[in-house]
C-alpha cells in the first residue's frame, strides 16, 4: 500500500524544486505524434528503472505537462511508469485556432481519436487510469467508446457539470448558441485570455509554494498558457455531459471518483448523481469526497493532496475496494 508520506510536503517541495527541474529535465521523457489530420500530440513520460506499473494520466483543461514535475518525481520513487497526455488544443499539442489563447474543441470525437493514438503508441498493457477535470470528461467517453480499456480507474474533481450561476436550461441554450459558426470560435460570456491571479484572489487551491511555482513556470513560459474556453468548447462538452448521463451503458472499469468537496468550478453533486445513476453497473462505482479542497486537488495544501493521491493510486494499483 503507498502511503500519504510517499509523497512531498510543500516544505519539501519548495527546498527540492531545483532536483525536481533537474529530473524534469534529465528523467522525462517529451513524445509527439502526428494525427491523421495533419496536427500533432504531444505526451510526458517518466519510466522509472525496474517499473512495476503502468499510469495513463488525462489532465484538466488549460493545464502543461510541467505541472506534473512533482507528481512525477514522486512516481518515480514509487516505481511506476506514468505518462500525462495532452489532447489537441491542450498543453504543447496543436491549437486549434489563430488565437492560442482559445480554448476550443471542433469535434468532442476528435479527442477520442487522439487518446486512441496514445494509447496505441505508448503501448501500455496493462494500464491504470487517472484523471484531472475536464480529463475525466474525456476519460469516461473513451472508456464508453473503447478508446481506452484500463484496469482500473479514478477520477478527481470530474468535470460533468460546471459550478456556475446559470440554471441547467440556461447553460444549455448558451452552450447550444455554440453551433453557431460565427459564435463557435468566440469566448464565452466573461473568458479572457490567461490572467496570473494572486494566490489570495484564487479559488483553485489552498496552497501557496504549488500554486506560486505553477504561476511562475507560466511567466517564464508564457507561450504555454491558454486562456478561458470558447462557446465551441462549452458546446461540445455539454452535449458530451449530457450524452453521458443519458446512456445506460455501464462503466466498463472500476472507476472511483472523488470529487473535491470546496470545488467552486465543477459541480461536485454532478459526480454522485452520475454514480448514483450507475450504482447497479457490474463495475459498480465508488464515490469518496476530498474533504476542505477546491478544484486544483494536485496542487492543494499536503493535508488534502498527499491523502488524496496516495488513495487515488492504491484503488487503482491495489485496493478492490
Amino acid at each position: 500500500m503507498i502511503d500519504e508520506n510517499s509523497f512531498l510536503t510543500a516544505g519539501r517541495f519548495a527546498s527540492e524544486l531545483p532536483q525536481i527541474e533537474a529530473f524534469w529535465r534529465s528523467e522525462v521523457k517529451q513524445h509527439r505524434y502526428e494525427t491523421k489530420d495533419g496536427l500533432h500530440l504531444d505526451c510526458a513520460e517518466v519510466v522509472p528503472p525496474g517499473a512495476r506499473e503502468q499510469l495513463l494520466i488525462i489532465p484538466g483543461r488549460g493545464e502543461t505537462a510541467h505541472k506534473y514535475a512533482e507528481f512525477f518525481y514522486e512516481l518515480s520513487a514509487l516505481g511506476i511508469r506514468a505518462a500525462v497526455l495532452f489532447v489537441r488544443g491542450q498543453g504543447t499539442s496543436s491549437r486549434l485556432l489563430a488565437d492560442p489563447q482559445k480554448c476550443h474543441i471542433g469535434s468532442f470525437a476528435d479527442l477520442l481519436s487522439d487518446v486512441r493514438l496514445f494509447a496505441s503508441c505508448l503501448g501500455y498493457a496493462s494500464y491504470g487510469l487517472l484523471a484531472f477535470s475536464f480529463g475525466c470528461l474525456i476519460s469516461l467517453a473513451a472508456m464508453k467508446e473503447g478508446a481506452l480499456s484500463p484496469a482500473r480507474v479514478c477520477l478527481i474533481a470530474p468535470y460533468l457539470w460546471p459550478n456556475t450561476k446559470y440554471s441547467p436550461w440556461q447553460l444549455r441554450l448558451i452552450a447550444a448558441a455554440g453551433s453557431l459558426p460565427w459564435l463557435r470560435c468566440r469566448f464565452t460570456p466573461y473568458g479572457k485570455a490567461y490572467r496570473d491571479i494572486p494566490f489570495d484572489q484564487n479559488y483553485h487551491c489552498h496552497c501557496k509554494e504549488r500554486y506560486e511555482a505553477y504561476h511562475a513556470y507560466y511567466r517564464e513560459h508564457p507561450e504555454l498558457t491558454i486562456g478561458a474556453p470558447t462557446f465551441g468548447f462549452l458546446h461540445e462538452a455539454t452535449a458530451q455531459q449530457l450524452r453521458l448521463f443519458a446512456s445506460d451503458s455501464g462503466l466498463k472499469a472500476p472507476c472511483l471518483f472523488m470529487p473535491a468537496a470546496q470545488d467552486r468550478v465543477v459541480l461536485s453533486s454532478a459526480a454522485a448523481a452520475f454514480c448514483k445513476k450507475h450504482q447497479h453497473d457490474a463495475a459498480k462505482p465508488c464515490l469518496e469526497s476530498i474533504e476542505g479542497s477546491w478544484h486544483d486537488v494536485i496542487n492543494e495544501v499536503d493535508s488534502i493532496r498527499n491523502p488524496a493521491l496516495a488513495r487515488a493510486l492504491n484503488f487503482i494499483f491495489g485496493d478492490t475496494k
